[in-house]
């Protein structure tokens, strides 16, 4: 990782991981602290992850979701990626000294651009922006303060959850979709075939059939948007394939009327 200089509230970088990108967005920065932190820091960035991922690099913030943020899906569960990054000086970069330098500075968290912070995260965060950092959780039991940490942390939580989502979903059988494994959550993949099986099972009714199984994947996106070009393509083929085999005669129509992806 190059250390980041010239940082400002409100920029966005990006982070390629396990064939992914992912945003995080400087949200506040702290230059005043109180003793004792005032003598080994100078600088204090507040960061937050967001949730949402992408397979292909997006072109503009437009096409961002910078108002939900990253929950740890394993341990420490219910906490949020919101971290604290701090620093004699005002950059942000790894910690030389710590046992996985090595690991984790080959990851290029790279510049994206800069965009309004929003005044509404998902979940609402804590803005206590100044050490000591103290631990709050919100009325679900989500940690919503931040975890002041190296930058790594970042990296290491987003290993772990993959390290145990592998391990979680391992020998997973897949039916439609197994080039997916490498890149979308085996959860999401077990969903929409099985949305997609019950389609291929029908045997009346098909053509109403084929909507509701539209618009069942069109709410699994609008939740976890993880369809993007390839993805809509395989699925398409797929509905187009097992469509034929119903014997319907105006299955383009009804897809291009009914989807949203």
């Amino acid at each position: 990782m190059e250390t980041l200089k010239d940082i400002k509230e409100g920029d966005i970088f990006y982070i390629p991981f396990n064939k992914k990108y992912y945003f995080m967005q400087i949200i506040h920065i702290t230059k005043d602290l109180p003793p004792p932190y005032d003598v080994d820091y100078k600088y204090g960035y507040f960061i937050i992850l967001f949730e949402k991922s992408f397979n292909e690099l997006p072109e503009t913030i437009e096409d961002l979701d910078l108002m939900n943020i990253y929950k740890i899906k394993y341990k420490p569960k219910d906490t949020i990626l919101f971290i604290s990054h701090w620093d004699i000086a005002p950059e942000i970069k790894l910690n030389s000294d710590m046992d996985n330098y090595k690991k984790y500075s080959k990851y290029g968290v790279k510049y994206f651009g800069n965009a309004k912070i929003s005044k509404e995260f998902n979940p609402k965060i804590d803005t206590g922006f100044i050490l000591p950092a103290k631990y709050k959780a919100n009325d679900d039991g989500i940690r919503i303060s931040h975890t002041p940490v190296d930058i790594s942390w970042i990296f290491y939580r987003l290993e772990e959850d993959e390290k145990n989502r592998n391990k979680r979903f391992k020998g997973i059988k897949v039916k439609y979709f197994k080039k997916w494994l490498e890149i979308i959550e085996p959860e999401i993949i077990i969903k929409i075939e099985n949305i997609i099986q019950k389609y291929e099972n029908a045997n009346e009714n098909i053509s109403r059939e084929l909507r509701k199984c539209i618009n069942a994947i069109n709410k699994l996106n609008e939740k976890n948007n993880f369809i993007m070009t390839i993805e809509a393509e395989d699925i398409y083929d797929l509905l187009e394939e097992l469509s034929k085999k119903h014997g319907i005669k105006d299955f383009e129509k009804t897809i291009e009327d009914n989807r949203e992806w």
